[in-house]
């Protein structure tokens, strides 16, 4: 067998197909057959970024936030990577207006808890419905000013959401010793 394949390498060699680079790393790189039949059909992708371990979330309101009106706040837990993707490039206006449409066109591949904050309210620290094995934990805040207001959470077990006028700030928020 190894001496078919550097038969075949020589010959693609000599003829100036460029493929030769790929061939030879797939033969010394060490992978399952899994992960090249993974690649092959280009389902495999390494995590982005931060394990979610988050387990609960505490809000609070400042008593001017969003310029004195409600906030919708949705903490969304993502499953699939290529989703990630896409509500990561997306502005907190952008995902409101297309959330249902996400529903039907992602079905199962993320999760939402959602709160309708008005000034001054707040909400202790709750569970959350983390959905199964997410890989991205994101909050979006229905701001009435421009601005992504969006923020990707990462590998906190408990944080704190701070509504303030104009924009939010996330806290990790872990539990004291």
């Amino acid at each position: 067998m190894g001496t078919c394949c550097l038969m075949a390498i020589c010959l693609v060699g000599l003829s100036g197909c460029a493929l030769l680079p790929s061939l030879f790393s797939a033969l010394i790189s060490p992978r399952s057959s899994d992960q090249y039949a993974r690649d092959a059909i280009g389902a495999y992708r390494e995590p982005i970024g931060p394990k979610v371990v988050l387990k609960s979330v505490a809000l609070t309101t400042s008593t001017d936030a969003n310029a004195d009106s409600a906030v919708t706040v949705h903490l969304v837990f993502v499953n699939d990577p290529k989703v990630v993707d896409i509500f990561m490039s997306l502005s907190a206006s952008q995902y409101f207006s297309q959330v249902q449409d996400f529903n039907n066109r992602f079905p199962g591949t993320f999760s939402t808890n959602a709160w309708q904050l008005t000034p001054g309210q707040s909400v202790v620290k709750q569970t959350l419905d983390t959905g199964s094995n997410p890989v991205a934990a994101i909050i979006f805040a229905d701001y009435t000013t421009p601005g992504n207001h969006r923020k990707r959470i990462g590998d906190a077990t408990h944080v704190r959401v701070s509504l303030e006028r104009d924009q939010f700030q996330i806290f990790n928020d872990a539990p004291r010793r």
